[in-house]
């Protein structure tokens, strides 16, 4: 839970009954923008990328939105000159 505490946040149980009362419509699609200047991340040598230390925060809000495991993930993503992903969207 160290990670995902956001869930108990007030705005997640706002979208939540938002989502059960269908005021946002189907839910389709979950576009998360994350980001914070974290110079580790961004080195090889410190096992860095930006999916790797950061994307579960946004795949965990995705679930919760969905409620389900998704059938596939689709993403493309820009590497820094290290080869370390600095960025990751869909498509």
């Amino acid at each position: 839970m160290e990670g995902i505490w956001s869930r108990c946040v007030p705005a997640y149980q706002y979208i939540r009954k938002q989502i059960e009362n269908n005021a946002l419509g189907e839910v389709l699609n979950v576009n998360c923008t994350f980001g914070l200047p974290i110079g580790r991340v961004m080195r090889r040598s410190f096992g860095g990328g930006v999916t790797l230390e950061l994307g579960v925060y946004a795949l965990q809000f995705a679930l919760w939105i969905f409620g389900y495991f998704p059938q596939n993930i689709m993403a493309n993503g820009t590497l820094n000159r290290d080869g370390v992903d600095e960025e990751a969207f869909t498509p």
